[in-house]
């Protein structure tokens, strides 16, 4: 990450001086006046012409370049240049006899050369050809304006490069259209941001290539006006990205912060040059590319951090923003410096564009596996705890907040019971805890083993018993039997016989109409658990319901049979 953050640092320390200007290349000659009504005539030719690499300031608003034509021939021939702004450019000729030709253009009358960054001017046949431009905000303009003998749209193999690049374009639709997707069923914002990505990239790749001109029939100024916006927009999609989608505490606060202000300060340089684009020609090209540089530093500094920090996801950011972070660098110091770019890189750009949405979409698609997971191990240990905290933790059965929580219908039960070990607070008081905690437990055993039943710990040494066996008084006699034996047998330490008593309800005839339910059942089993107990314990207290199925006139109710000692 070091050397970027050198390349950028280097950039600052080449950047031009605060009043902008241009420098023609060791072909042509330059001259500057101050802007004229009209196009420029013969007049054009007379000018203090500066060569050899001499420069002019932008603070006047006609800029004249000479161009050496060679030969005169009858065909048309081509100034070509990159695509910047300004207000007008005008072409005066000037044939061997004198006659001069001129033809003049508003910056929306020029077509742009799809497949390149650059524009082009027809010109008519002459020894000397002079472009003159009025109020020029790019200096590139000139610097890479040259004379071609022939159409540059009609360059050989440039079809194909068309192809290529809207090849391109087609693979950025891809990820915009997978972030969408996602982002109507996963709602995160790195996902938003992702698609908010993929959209500039996209349109930086159909604005700067021109196959948006062609597509939509974008005049060449608006344009160029798009450009300058994009790379904005661009710019403070990716910072708001990375704060989203890098682990938030691989990132201290304050450089997320920061993000977002550069974030803005992306967007405001941009729009504002976008909206003015020749407020003040004469520092403006250079305040605006130099407002990238500590932009692009920062995220050198962004990424580095995180990856210092054990990011997982900004390896993706790193790998995926690599390329452009060097191109864009390499084109930043070609524009701020004197030494210029020496190779045009815009399809390693366009190709750095996709290969960067690819990187990403493949941290995306790992983020969001990452968080299914994540999503899927929470779903178990809330289960699990679920589970944990529906069950007594020394019995294993069932406890009061199963029976509060999830409630079983009682339709289908033939009985509800509920279980109290006689004299346990005895036994806690003679034998100890401990010995009381193992009496319950072989209670629970066979509470637990025993078919078509559901038992629940309510708490203490008192049990409630749901069964739906056929013959269920004979059932829970025979339980409270087995429950005795089995404390016989397994806590042979205590000297007495443990014994419990039973308050059970017999059900019979419960239709899905009937208006019973487990608090009234409870209370009722309650009642004749005490009465078992006032009785002498170690028995059990039978009482019948029995529902007849209700009508559409009435529902009858047959009263209960008197309670029945089941000892």
């Amino acid at each position: 990450m070091r050397p970027l953050l050198i390349l950028f640092l280097f950039a600052i320390s080449l950047a031009a001086p605060t009043s902008a200007s241009v420098q023609a290349g060791v072909e042509n000659c330059i001259a500057a006046l101050p802007v004229a009504k009209g196009a420029p005539g013969a007049e054009a030719f007379a000018q203090d012409w500066r060569c050899d690499g001499e420069t002019v300031s932008l603070d006047n608003n006609r800029i004249f370049l000479r161009i050496d034509a060679g030969p005169t021939h009858g065909g048309t021939r081509f100034v070509t240049a990159q695509r910047g702004v300004f207000e007008r450019i005008h072409v005066v000729t000037r044939d061997t006899d004198g006659r001069i030709r001129s033809r003049s253009w508003k910056i929306d009358d020029l077509t742009p050369v799809v497949g390149t960054d650059l524009f082009k001017l027809p010109t008519p046949p002459g020894r000397d050809v002079v472009v003159a431009i009025d109020r020029l905000g790019d200096p590139r303009v000139v610097t890479t304006a040259r004379l071609v003998d022939r159409d540059p749209a009609a360059e050989p193999g440039l079809d194909n490069l068309v192809l290529l690049i809207a090849a391109l374009a087609g693979m950025l639709v891809m990820p915009l259209i997978f972030g969408m997707a996602v982002y109507q069923v996963l709602r995160q914002k790195f996902v938003f941001w992702h698609f908010a990505t993929a959209t500039t990239l996209l349109a930086t790749v159909l604005i700067n290539s021109g196959l948006l001109s062609k597509i939509a029939g974008v005049p060449m100024g608006l344009l160029v006006r798009m450009a300058l916006a994009d790379t904005g927009f661009t710019v403070a999609a990716t910072l708001i990205f990375a704060t989203h989608f890098v682990e938030r505490d691989a990132v201290p606060p304050r450089l997320r912060k920061l993000a977002i202000i550069f974030a803005g300060w992306a967007l405001f340089i941009s729009v504002a040059n976008a909206v003015f684009p020749l407020a003040a020609p004469n520092w403006q090209f250079q305040a605006y590319h130099m407002g990238f540089v500590p932009i692009l530093a920062f995220l050198v500094v962004y990424l580095a951090t995180a990856a210092r920090r054990g990011s997982r996801y900004v390896w993706y950011l790193i790998v995926g923003l690599a390329p452009l972070m060097l191109l864009g660098g390499w084109r930043l110091l070609g524009q701020l410096s004197p030494i210029g770019a020496q190779y045009d890189t815009t399809l390693f750009f366009y190709i750095g564009c996709v290969f960067e949405e690819v990187a990403v979409t493949l941290g995306v698609a790992d983020r969001l596996l990452t968080l299914r997971r994540e999503r899927d191990l929470a779903i178990v240990r809330a289960d699990e705890l679920d589970e944990v905290s529906r069950h007594d933790s020394l019995t294993g059965l069932l406890n009061r907040r199963a029976l509060d929580d999830k409630s079983e219908p009682i339709v289908g039960s033939s009985a509800i019971a509920i279980l109290d070990i006689d004299y346990f607070k005895a036994i806690n008081d003679t034998y100890g805890h401990i010995i009381g905690d193992r009496v319950l437990c072989a209670l629970a055993d066979v509470l637990r083993t025993e078919p078509q039943t559901r038992a629940i710990r309510l708490g203490g040494e008192e049990f409630l018993i749901q069964t739906t066996h056929r013959r269920p008084e004979k059932q829970l006699a025979d339980l409270r039997q087995a429950v005795a034996k089995a404390i016989a047998s397994h806590v042979p330490e205590i000297e007495w016989q443990v014994t419990c008593s039973m308050g059970v309800i017999i059900l019979a005839g419960i239709d899905a109409n009937s208006e019973l339910d487990y608090e009234t059942l409870y209370s009722r089993c309650d009642v004749l658990l005490y009465r078992a107990k006032d009785e002498g314990r170690d028995r059990m207290v039978v009482e019948r319901l029995a529902y007849f199925e209700r009508t559409e006139s009435s529902a009858i109710v047959r009263k209960p049979r008197a309670p029945k000692d089941a000892a």
